[in-house]
């Protein structure tokens, strides 16, 4: 997380909806709590409906984009799974190598290591660095 990330809680969220019943501003809400301003526009943004801003709501909501952004796996298409076996296997590329080439063609893995073998149901082949298949072509 960026450096001075600042997740709310569920007993900020109740500080800000009762402030924003007393008639403070977002800035006021925010030195009050000691976040950004920009925090409870966003806030405010993502949680304010028909009838005002409900914070239980909010944080049923911020709990449930956590849970789900950070349990679901990246899938990969078939198509980048049979690139990447070909690549460990008739080329013998690092996992390393291939999430560089990949990056390099605008695609992106998270974790090299730990996913390119668990994702082709195979341990990775150990190569030697001197040979020549060791660097990409």
């Amino acid at each position: 997380m960026p450096e001075g990330y600042h997740r709310l809680t569920y007993e900020e969220r109740c500080q800000i909806y009762a402030l924003m019943q007393s008639g403070l501003s977002q800035a006021a809400i925010a030195r009050q709590l000691g976040v950004h301003r920009s925090t409870i526009k966003r806030e405010l943004d993502r949680n304010t409906g028909a009838r005002s801003y409900r914070f239980k709501q909010a944080q049923e909501k911020a709990s449930q984009k956590r849970k789900t952004a950070s349990c679901a796996p990246r899938k990969m298409k078939p198509d980048l799974v049979k690139l990447i076996e070909e690549k460990l296997t008739q080329e013998q590329w690092s996992p390393d190598q291939i999430s560089g080439w990949l990056m390099k063609n605008g695609r992106r893995l998270d974790q090299p290591r730990a996913h390119l073998p668990a994702c082709l149901g195979r341990q990775e082949k150990r190569r030697n660095p001197l040979s020549p298949a060791a660097s990409p072509r």
